[in-house]
């Protein structure tokens, strides 16, 4: 098992590792008295048992993104995956012991894109029960995320779910800053919001599939 390469010298490998992702192998050969050739074969094997693996994540909140969190009951996890996973605003997700529930972690340029990605998208999706929404306001140790940020122009939403979202980094219209192609829009959102008949999707709210608290 994996777990037979956390002896004491690895658990202080993977610590100073944690602490500074950047240290090189004669830092931390200096730093835990070992040869370094010792700390690159003992890195080999943790990387090769994807104890630890090299990843480029990007600082959430310094990029200006708000985080959300939505608790999900369905009947369908996997289709609520497949179309999350090829969402550009979607973080992680994870299931419950019960298996019908998901907690799922979405960025956004704004609070209005958390609503059409709930209402234009996830309602949509077969076997949804219910739902709730939360802004997440901090992250006590930070949040670091792999977003792609060379996402272009297409003329398809990825999700495969339309319309598309006013800040997909896809959308010909994209309405947004991060990713560069930042467009005006004008009119009366709140107008709009209302047409569309968009949820108020506040913190402490749980919202059946047909629409009972």
């Amino acid at each position: 098992m994996n777990r037979k390469l956390l002896d004491d010298i690895n658990r202080k490998l993977i610590l100073l590792l944690e602490e500074d992702p950047e240290m090189t192998d004669a830092d931390l050969a200096r730093r835990l008295n070992l040869a370094q050739s010792t700390i690159a074969a003992r890195i080999d094997k943790l990387r090769d048992a994807r104890i630890v693996v090299p990843i480029v994540d990007l600082n959430i909140s310094e990029l200006g993104f708000q985080t959300g969190i939505v608790e999900i009951t369905t009947t369908r996890p996997d289709l609520i995956l497949n179309w999350a996973n090829k969402c550009p605003l979607f973080v992680n997700a994870f299931k419950t012991v019960a298996g019908n529930r998901l907690s799922m972690v979405f960025v956004a340029e704004d609070p209005q894109s958390f609503h059409e990605v709930v209402d234009e998208h996830l309602l949509k999706i077969e076997g949804l029960i219910g739902f709730s929404f939360s802004n997440i306001l901090e992250w006590t140790k930070g949040l670091w995320a792999p977003l792609d940020l060379t996402i272009s122009a297409r003329e398809e939403p990825p999700c495969g779910v339309k319309p598309f979202c006013s800040k997909c980094p896809a959308n010909p219209n994209y309405s947004g800053n991060i990713w560069g192609r930042s467009r005006s829009t004008k009119g009366d959102r709140g107008s709009a919001d209302k047409k569309a008949g968009r949820t108020n999707i506040s913190q402490s709210e749980f919202v059946s599939r047909d629409g009972q608290s």
